[in-house]
């Protein structure tokens, strides 16, 4: 679906017809996975065939994404266009389902402090043999925790070092930032 003023996705045709031989296996695999429940497939096949499909969507998002920092937000910043580098952090955490944020280096420090402390208190309910879902909740909230960190810290690096180098037709700079976004949608 294409929002209101966004101008159209400018891959090259060969980065198109890629993504469409990916969209295309992809729809056999879930054409796949409709045919596994219906025959009543054993679970936790299913289960796989669906992380399968889950990491192929993954694969294409930075395939785009990568387009997108080569095309559009590149050639925004180097005509100096306001508000480039925001859209670019909103795509990003879209596609690392994390919430928005204006921290900055100091809070991200005490969340370094707040996601030590929970890494103790799960020691400790490890320790006294907590029932496994409340450990697995704090677990969690513990991953969360540093994934908004690494967010944070991604969209400051964004703005002071990697528009920098996109504004000077630095491209390689995409790669490095593609393989930290990996990081964190996996």
């Amino acid at each position: 679906m294409e929002k209101p003023n966004k101008k159209p996705s400018e891959q090259s045709s060969k980065v198109q017809k890629s993504i469409l031989d990916r969209l295309s296996r992809i729809e056999g695999q879930i054409r796949g996975i409709k045919k596994m429940i219906e025959k009543g497939t054993y679970c936790d096949d299913v289960i796989n065939q669906i992380e399968a499909s889950r990491s192929a969507l993954s694969s294409l998002e930075l395939i785009l994404l990568e387009s997108h920092f080569k095309h559009c937000v590149a050639r925004d910043l180097q005509q100096g266009k306001k508000g480039a580098l925001e859209e670019a952090m909103i795509t990003i955490k879209r596609l690392t389902d994390l919430e928005p944020s204006s921290q900055t280096e100091e809070p991200v420090l005490d969340g370094l402090s707040e996601a030590e402390e929970a890494i103790k208190k799960i020691k400790k309910m490890i320790e006294v043999g907590t029932y496994c879902d409340d450990v697995i909740g704090q677990i969690e909230a513990c991953r969360t925790l540093l994934r908004n960190i690494e967010l944070v810290l991604l969209e400051g690096h964004l703005k002071r070092c990697v528009a920098g180098q996109l504004r000077d037709g630095k491209e390689e700079v995409i790669q490095e930032v593609l393989k930290t976004i990996k990081k964190l949608i996996h």
